[in-house]
């Protein structure tokens, strides 16, 4: 991702040029249609980075896929411990998307996994990726598929905003914002 032409001073002041970078792609994009058959979605738009050159928010589609995000939560954990994120991904394209990487600078590493239940234990496993199919959605959600963040650098409280950051296998990244509220 490109710097922005200002310095950036502290993760507040990171967090909050994300949400207003998400804002600013959600009142951009809030006129265009969808595709006929699309889900109607009440939410803000993750618009992709496309790297050096590309403007600080680009709503233009890196390829036909485009990803929209809604009800972007997370629980309220202590640092060092492991928390967890829930949200629902809609692609409005006409592509697969394939979440293959993903990250946030309050935790060690972000990692996908999936609740499922054998001889009546719940078990937690690890996805190497999400995907999102064309015209689909992924809801993640407790006792389901959610993102763990691994070993937090600062505990989450309720009210506190959590910056995350999706790459696709083809190389498109999309930025979010989790709110930290209670269970």
């Amino acid at each position: 991702m490109r710097a922005p032409p200002f310095p950036i001073r502290s993760r507040a002041s990171a967090a909050a040029l994300v949400a207003a970078m998400v804002t600013i792609g959600a009142v951009l994009t809030a006129a265009q249609q969808p595709p006929r058959g699309a889900p109607t979605v009440d939410s803000q738009v993750a618009a992709p980075d496309r790297g050096p050159g590309a403007g600080a928010v680009n709503t233009a589609p890196y390829t036909s896929a485009k990803l929209t995000v809604r009800d972007a939560w997370a629980r309220p954990a202590r640092k060092g411990a492991t928390g967890a994120v829930y949200l629902t991904l809609d692609n409005v394209g006409g592509l697969p998307i394939r979440i293959a990487q993903m990250s946030t600078p309050v935790a060690r590493a972000v990692e996908a996994h999936e609740t499922t239940m054998h001889g009546g234990m719940a078990h937690m496993q690890p996805i190497a990726a999400l995907n999102v199919p064309a015209r689909g959605r992924l809801t993640m959600k407790p006792g389901g598929v959610h993102l763990m963040l691994v070993d937090l650098a600062r505990p989450l409280a309720v009210g506190d905003k959590v910056a995350l950051t999706l790459r696709t296998s083809d190389g498109a990244t999309f930025m979010l914002t989790a709110t930290v509220r209670a269970n």
